[in-house]
This record gives structure tokens, sequence and C-alpha cells, in this order.
């Protein structure tokens, strides 16, 4: 076990890749919405390239996932 630091909402829950269920960091779903708002790329091509659902892609660029932004760090457990 170790103790990391967290990026939590107002709520104290964990959000990004912080949260025990993210499988993909934050840089990648920034990776994305910059591809697809900043270049026009189509989330299809955005998936193939990142090698992920289109779904998943369609999730981060709608709202649906990693909507919240984080307002402060708290320290957490982490089992290993």
């Amino acid at each position: 076990m170790r103790i990391v630091a967290a990026q939590c909402n107002a709520r104290g829950y964990r959000l990004g890749e912080s949260h025990h269920k993210a499988t993909h960091s934050d840089k990648v779903v920034e990776q994305a919405r910059a591809l697809h708002f900043a270049q026009g790329m189509p989330s299809r091509q955005i998936a193939k390239e990142i090698g992920v659902h289109r779904s998943t892609v369609m999730g981060w660029l709608t709202g649906r996932q990693r909507v919240q932004k984080w307002v402060k760090v708290k320290m957490v457990r982490v089992y290993e």
C-alpha cells in the first residue's frame, strides 16, 4: 500500500486518471479532445489512432465521461 495525491471534485470524489476505474490517462483524453476540437478530426479516426473504441472517444467529446474538473487534491491509499 502507498499513499498518493488524487484529483477530487468539491464533494471529495476522485476524478480522471486518479479514479479507481479509470483506464486511460488524462493526457490521452486531452489529446483526443484537442484532435477533435482544434483540428476537426472525426471521432472514428481518433479512436483508431489511440486504439480505443469509438464510443469511448464519443463519451470524452460529448461530456458523458470525464466532464468534471478537479477542484482539490486529497491523499488516498492505493493498494497494489
